[in-house]
């Protein structure tokens, strides 16, 4: 707990750097020596909060148009209310600080005109209790630059053509909620917050930090936007694309932008193409013959968004950890299978039917909130025995289903190329599985599987093309060197299936040919011959 607690500690400490380096450079507040010490008192077109008015409202009444109000170093309790477009600018980080007023709250600075400029200020609530509690409400035309906003039920609220730049927004409610048009928000630190930013409408996002969030990082109802270099990382969910019709998920979001370190994939009008294995994000729309194939997809809105495409493919992936493991909407032949699909808000979201397993013996995908049982066996799941597939269909919704869900997460490893070909074996168990191996030369597949107590099992697939390579479609398989409790095995075109038990604990399991000992009889003749064959060649230089 304390190790967490630091390293907690530790990161807002350098984000608070680099937000003090953020704040202190910008322009805005390089102010001249004649500011900072010896005000000109009588310049009409700059006004000086206290020298001139001890509040920053009383100042704001008393300007004109065009003004300048500059606000020293202190701590100033109330809410302000723009309505003159001025430039507000603070010397060394000054705070307003706001209280709740009225039934519903206030903000801290209420900006009620176009072009006002606000740059320089630490922005907060003394309580967040209320449904306006703002720090900053904006609506058009005006800059937000060089501020700390922090403890309030929103950091800043704005609606069109804004500027929103080198802020740190912290510790509010949701720290920025962009709800017009035309607003460019880049340089922004924005954590810690319970909702990160929420955007709708169209707008351009540049550079921005969004961290530690609680719920989600960036929220985005936003079309014809452009993202480029933002940086979510360690929200509860780091980007969720809210829009559903076509038209409004038409935005340009490179892979620049990324999600716990790995790059968002926002794919538009693709076709024929596998999703690279660095995604953190994908997002396909209005794509066709798009494969998504061996990632983790974790902490997101969606692990994957498919939405008015064609002929996709999903399988192998571990989607966890999102508010949808998957949203599907719009799109036709889209089939999952060989997915984990673990802690989820919702494991999946559907306009329209989709197919969900890959046909029996194969198998669909697992599903942590399911907990069916797994006595039979067979297509009809009406045959003796087990088979590492519940017994009765997974429910998505009324239009979906996986008919034949795994019974335990399942694991995908690499065993390399064989003709040509790049396969993997699959290993489903209720244990877990490690110090997985293929040995050629041995003609063995070796693993551990570790567990805590009563019945384990595992259901492996192997490629075909390997069990004739390696076995003449002839093996055994071992646990501890001991045959398994029980042992099935099915095979179609492409792979081959053994489920087999054993008691829980640790052990060992081999899959070997069905006679090793021929096999190693034969190894151990043909080391024996060519040691005899080396010893005569040497015998015969001796004598020369």
């Amino acid at each position: 707990m304390y190790v967490r607690l630091l390293c907690v500690t530790c990161i807002l400490v350098y984000f608070l750097a680099q937000a003090n380096a953020i704040v202190s450079s910008h322009n805005c507040l390089n102010v001249t020596a004649k500011w900072k010490n010896e005000p000109n008192l009588n310049d009409v077109s700059t006004i000086f909060v206290p020298d001139n008015y001890t509040t920053i409202q009383a100042a704001i009444y008393a300007a004109e148009a065009g003004d300048t109000i500059r606000v020293r170093n202190g701590t100033y309790y109330e809410n302000i209310q723009v309505n003159q477009t001025v430039k507000l600018i603070g010397e060394d980080l000054p705070t307003i600080c706001g209280d709740s007023v009225g039934m519903w709250g206030a903000p801290t600075a209420d900006i009620r005109v176009e072009n006002v400029t606000i740059c320089g200020f630490i922005i907060r609530h003394y309580y967040k209790i209320n449904e306006r509690d703002r720090g900053i409400s904006l609506g058009n035309r005006c800059n937000i630059t060089g501020n700390i906003v922090c403890h309030n039920i929103r950091g800043v609220y704005a609606g069109s053509y804004n500027v929103i730049r080198r802020n740190l927004v912290e510790d509010n409610g949701v720290g920025l909620t962009i709800d017009g048009i035309s607003d460019t928000i880049a340089d922004n630190i924005i954590i810690a917050n319970g909702d990160g930013t929420e955007i709708h409408g169209t707008h351009i996002l540049l550079n921005n930090t969004i961290a530690n969030n609680t719920e989600f990082g960036l929220q985005f109802s936003a079309w014809n936007s452009m993202l480029r270099n933002n940086t979510m990382t360690g929200n509860g969910y780091n980007f969720m694309m809210w829009e559903s019709i076509l038209s409004q998920q038409i935005n340009d979001i490179d892979t620049s932008n990324t999600v716990n370190g790995k790059p968002i994939y926002y794919w538009i009008n693709q076709s024929e193409k596998t999703v690279p294995s660095d995604a953190g994000y994908i997002a396909i729309i209005n794509s066709t013959n798009i494969t998504v194939d061996s990632l983790n997809l974790e902490q997101n809105g969606q692990g994957v968004l498919i939405s008015y495409s064609s002929n996709i493919t999903v399988k192998n992936c571990n989607l966890t950890n999102n508010w949808f493991g998957v949203r599907i909407g719009y799109s036709n032949n889209v089939n999952l299978h060989h997915n984990n699909f673990i802690n989820n808000f919702y494991q999946g979201e559907t306009i329209g039917t989709y197919s969900w397993d890959n046909g029996y013996p194969s198998g669909g995908n697992y599903w942590n909130d399911y907990n069916g049982t797994d006595l039979s066996s067979g297509m009809y799941q009406n045959e003796t025995g087990s088979d590492g597939i519940t017994d009765a269909a997974y429910l998505i919704d009324v239009n979906n289903q996986d008919n034949y869900p795994l019974a335990a997460p399942i694991s995908i490893f690499d065993v390399g190329n064989w003709n040509g070909t790049d396969y993997n074996v699959h290993v489903s168990s209720n244990s877990t599985v490690s110090s997985f191996s293929l040995n050629e030369t041995e003609k063995a597949i070796r693993f551990n599987v570790t567990s805590e107590n009563g019945l384990g099992f595992c259901r492996v697939t192997i490629p075909n093309i390997i069990v004739q390579d390696l076995w003449q479609d002839n093996y055994t398989v071992l646990v501890d060197n001991q045959p398994p409790l029980e042992t099935r095995n099915w095979t179609d075109l492409e792979n081959t299936y053994l489920y087999f038990t054993y008691q829980y604990s640790q052990h060992e399991v081999t899959i070997i040919p069905e006679n090793p000992s021929i096999i190693l009889l034969i190894a151990s003749l043909t080391l024996a011959a060519a040691t005899a064959t080396l010893l005569k060649r040497k015998k015969r230089s001796l004598s020369a």
